[in-house]
Parts: structure tokens; C-alpha cells; sequence
């Protein structure tokens, strides 16, 4: 007999025997899926955002995905850029949570990867593609409840412990993110942080500022 659970780290279902699969030290079963149970303790830190996703900060995000205005983007690493240096914390090597293939053909360009580049080289760090998304629905126009399930990432192994700074654009459910987060984790990255540029305002306990931001002409 199975029991179906859901992880609470990377929010993927998996199955557990009830008469086996228990805890050492408490008696219950077992929360973590198999892949999660072997990261290390320090858990990766997510759920940040520069900005509530409205008003002029929701205006450039639909500027850049919708309409491709290269300097909604930039405004957008600039906030982003801003948000890392206030922290003080340092990384190694930015990178970006990908699109889907389908979107990023259609709109020719993938957001999140334009958004870290710009962020890299205003923080003068190296930009690198380290995470491959597995095959799957874009998380845009889904329900919450199919969101929370969220993408699969793969990520390139790293030989050296190197903290890393995931960019995406927006943040809902935060699932992209988790699962971004995991993949780098599980590959042996020492360190990894996630930041959006916008996080939608019923993500009330993310650190993002209500502003206005202003759009340079292209």
C-alpha cells in the first residue's frame, strides 16, 4: 500500500510505503521526496522580489513581453541591480529561471535572459546559462492550483562551491523559482538566491517596494 505526498521543497507529488518509509527520530512519515532528502540542511532562499507587481512595475512587464520594448528591461535590471547592492550579500555568477521553448520563439527572445544579463553586467558579474527547462506548460495563464506543481529544471554541475543569483521576472506562486532553486541545489551550487524583478501583491511577505518606476525611450 502507497501513501501520496506532496514535498514541501520542490512541491513535486511522490509515493511512500506508510509501514516503511517513516522518520528515525519522530515516528511519522518521511515529508521530503527522495531528491530533497539528500540536499544539504541550509535550504536555498526564495521568494524575493524588487517589486509588487502592479502599476508602472506591471506596465513593463507586460511592455517587455508582450511588445519586446528592450528599455522596459532595463528598467527592470536596474531595480533589480538596485534591490542586490541594498542587501550587500555577493555572488559568483548570475543566471535566469527559462522559458518556455514555445514562448521564447514566439516572442523571439527569452525575458528572464535579457533581464540577468543586464543585471550581470551592471553588477560586473558573469552571466551564465545554467539551468535547462524540462519540456512542460509555461506556468503564464495557468490556474494556481497547476502552477503550484510548477516547471522542471536541469542544471549544469558546478566543480567549485560558488554562490549563484537566479533572475526571473515576475514571481506568483513562487514554484518556478523553488524548482529553479532545486535543480541548482541538487548540481552542488554552494549557494543560491532568487530575486524577481515583480512579485504579485498577495505575496504580502516578499520584501518588494509599490513605486514608480520610469521607462527611458528605446
Amino acid at each position: 500500500m502507497f501513501t501520496a505526498l506532496r514535498c514541501p521543497h520542490c512541491h513535486h507529488m511522490f509515493r511512500v510505503q506508510p509501514h516503511r518509509d517513516r522518520d528515525t527520530w519522530s515516528g511519522s512519515l518521511t515529508r521530503l521526496c527522495p531528491d530533497c532528502r539528500g540536499l544539504p540542511s541550509s535550504s536555498p532562499s526564495v521568494h524575493n522580489a524588487a517589486l509588487v507587481y502592479e502599476g508602472s512595475a506591471r506596465q513593463l512587464v507586460s511592455d517587455l513581453k508582450f511588445r519586446g520594448r528592450q528599455s522596459a528591461a532595463r528598467a527592470l535590471a536596474a531595480e533589480l541591480a538596485r534591490a542586490v547592492r541594498a542587501d550587500g550579500r555577493t555572488f559568483d555568477v548570475v543566471t535566469w529561471a527559462p522559458t518556455s521553448a514555445p514562448r521564447r520563439r514566439r516572442r523571439g527572445f527569452d525575458q528572464a535572459e535579457l533581464i540577468a544579463r543586464l543585471v550581470a553586467r551592471d553588477l560586473r558579474l558573469p552571466c551564465r546559462c545554467l539551468l535547462v527547462r524540462e519540456t512542460g506548460p509555461s506556468q503564464t495563464g495557468r490556474s494556481r492550483h497547476a502552477r503550484l506543481s510548477g516547471p522542471t529544471f536541469r542544471a549544469r554541475p558546478t566543480r567549485a562551491p560558488m554562490n549563484v543569483l537566479v533572475i526571473d521576472d515576475v514571481v506568483t506562486t513562487g514554484a518556478t523559482l523553488r524548482a529553479a532553486a532545486h535543480a541548482l541545489g541538487s548540481a552542488g551550487w554552494a549557494e543560491v538566491t532568487t530575486l524577481a524583478a515583480a512579485a504579485t501583491p498577495d505575496r504580502r511577505q516578499m520584501p518588494a517596494r509599490s513605486r514608480t518606476v520610469a521607462i527611458a525611450p528605446d
